[in-house]
């Protein structure tokens, strides 16, 4: 019985350094891919935050923009009543 255990311990050795390497490989890709993937999380919450801010800079500036016309037309109509 120990003749046939010695070959298959050498097999399973022999697999198991043979997959060792790529199986580390495998290991750094995936933390390489994980950390990557956490800073593209980051860079998304950023730019979702600046759309915000653009969003609600345009909407000001509608505002301002219509108010600025307002304030016109009145100004041209108090020139009207004054004449």
């Amino acid at each position: 019985m120990g003749s046939v255990k010695e070959p298959a311990l050498r097999l399973v050795l022999k697999a198991r350094d043979a997959l060792s390497r790529p199986v580390q490989q495998s290991a750094k890709s995936l933390e390489k891919l994980s950390n990557k993937t956490r800073e593209l999380k980051k860079q998304l919450s950023t730019l979702g935050k600046q759309d915000g801010l653009l969003s609600s800079f345009q909407k000001q500036k509608k505002a301002v923009q219509a108010s600025g016309q307002a304030y016109k037309q009145s100004e041209q109509e108090v020139e009207q009543l004054a004449q």
